[in-house]
């Protein structure tokens, strides 16, 4: 495994949360491993209508996973103890708590 920590860039000129993105990111249960990391990659790039649209599929996501929580319980837990393994993993290649970078 590489051992390089990569650096997150946030542009300041966007308008939203920093820490709430991340964690909207983390909490995605429709992103695996491999579309976290090419959001986290991609911050650098997005403009503001793009993070915007980010910010909106996020809550509809938050939305409807609470709806599959209620159907199908153990499925989401299964889904979700993934998903924090997965951003484990990211916080660790990425050094998300130390080494966030605002542009």
């Amino acid at each position: 495994m590489n051992t390089y920590k990569k650096n997150v860039n946030f542009d300041l000129n966007i308008n939203n949360n920093i820490v709430r993105f991340l964690n909207l990111i983390k909490g995605s249960y429709s992103l695996d491993l491999d579309g976290k990391r090419n959001v986290l990659d991609a911050i650098p790039t997005l403009n503001q209508s793009q993070v915007d649209m980010l910010f909106e599929e996020f809550r509809k996501e938050i939305i409807t996973y609470e709806k599959h929580s209620k159907a199908h319980p153990k499925d989401v837990k299964k889904l979700a103890a993934s998903r924090s393994s997965d951003w484990q993993q990211l916080s660790e290649e990425y050094n998300l708590i130390n080494n966030l970078t605002l542009k």
